[in-house]
């Protein structure tokens, strides 16, 4: 609790900083995320989702800059088996605000047209989020779908997600396009699952634009 109080204290000094950036903009794009096992990735598919966000930028050289933001964005993951009975497929679609903060590398490609590369850590806190399983009896074609809100807690699910970001991308004078990943490092679930942690993976295609 302690934790998540610091980390809502943070945000709000986050959203203060924006008088000091050198320079601002938002960001928006489609998420592909998945949860693999500590010890084995099984079946986990990736699931299709979106996030948009503010960024800040903090030149240190020329072209090298601090960068931070905040983003909300979908994570989770899809898991389907199919037997001779049954075809069962699971969801679960986790939303996060998660704040980024990165190391950023321009370099010139053409006239204004720049590349950049950037590393650094991120951490999230969980808001929301569905469970959802499906049960279709493939002799009867009969369809059972249940679907609940996420609990955050003790014996649930973790609220608190980070780990280490990566991203690469082009700018073209205010525009931006580029393709980040996140590597969650916290257990998912509190409780650990028989294969092993469980962790969140997530590749993003973001379009943003700087002001």
């Amino acid at each position: 609790m302690k934790f998540t109080t610091s980390l809502i204290f943070g945000i709000i000094c986050l959203l203060s900083l924006n008088s000091f950036a050198q320079t601002w903009g938002v960001n928006a794009g489609t998420t592909f995320s998945k949860e693999v096992f500590g010890n084995d990735n099984g079946e986990n598919e990736y699931k299709s989702g979106w996030q948009i966000g503010i960024i800040f930028e903090y030149d240190i050289q020329k072209s090298l800059q601090f960068e931070t933001g905040l983003e909300i964005v979908s994570k989770g993951m899809k898991f389907s088996d199919v037997d001779n009975e049954y075809h069962s497929v699971y969801k679960t679609s986790l939303n996060y605000i998660d704040v980024p903060t990165a190391i950023k590398i321009k370099g010139k490609l053409y006239k204004d047209f720049d590349f950049f590369v950037k590393g650094g850590l991120y951490i999230g806190l969980g808001i929301s989020g569905k469970l959802e399983s499906s049960y279709l009896t493939l002799s009867t074609d009969y369809r059972n779908t249940n679907i609940q809100n996420v609990e955050w807690g003790d014996n649930t699910l973790n609220r608190i997600d980070y780990g280490p970001i990566l991203g690469v991308g082009l700018e073209y004078i205010q525009f931006q396009i580029g393709v980040t990943y996140k590597y969650g490092l916290i257990n998912v679930p509190v409780q650990i699952e028989e294969r092993g942690n469980l962790y969140n993976r997530s590749f993003t295609i973001l379009f943003g634009m700087t002001f």
